[in-house]
């Protein structure tokens, strides 16, 4: 796939790793006005279902994000150049309970890194005070490490006379 994002429009994001309830007065909230950008990449699909109760699928995708901001390419905040899935689920044949297992796994998202920049305010004998200024760094030049993610869910089903009800466990990190 190849998208072409063009005429895009100025938004306000915060660029700090932090979250909360009023991000527009926060120190990191900044205007960002893209001019043009793109998302392309390509993913690879297997899966198989219904062959002796199990079921099964794994994927990978190779992608980008990018836009241009104030003449330099930037990657997007949703930009990961790789992604790896995995499902597995089993059933029995009374189609009573289903076993799945997933896991994921992709590359680190970009993000801007906080920059502090420290004044001395007050420096005698008695007293000293330093002030601390904080600001972004440069818009998604840095990395955060690669994500991963493996989660289990067991569904039981019940047939009623107006349908069907299902109740599920899961536990995913």
């Amino acid at each position: 796939y190849e998208r072409r994002l063009s005429d895009l429009r100025p938004r306000y994001a915060n660029l700090g790793p932090s979250i909360e309830v009023f991000p527009e007065i926060n120190w990191d909230r900044v205007r960002v006005d893209p001019t043009t950008g793109i998302a392309r990449g390509v993913e690879l699909f297997v899966s198989r279902d219904g062959a002796e109760h199990v079921d099964w699928s794994v994927s990978y995708a190779l992608a980008s994000a990018r836009e241009q901001i104030t003449g330099r390419t930037v990657p997007r905040a949703v930009d990961q150049r790789h992604t790896v899935h995995g499902d597995w689920s089993y059933r029995p044949s009374s189609n009573k309970w289903r076993l799945n297992l997933a896991w994921l796994w992709h590359s680190g998202w970009p993000y801007t890194p906080p920059l502090v920049e420290v004044d001395t305010l007050v420096n005698t004998d008695t007293q000293f005070a330093l002030f601390g200024h904080w600001y972004p760094g440069e818009i998604n030049s840095g990395r955060l490490p690669s994500y991963r993610r493996a989660d289990v869910r067991w569904t039981r089903y019940f047939d009623t006379r107006r349908g069907q009800w299902s109740f599920f466990a899961e536990v995913y990190n």
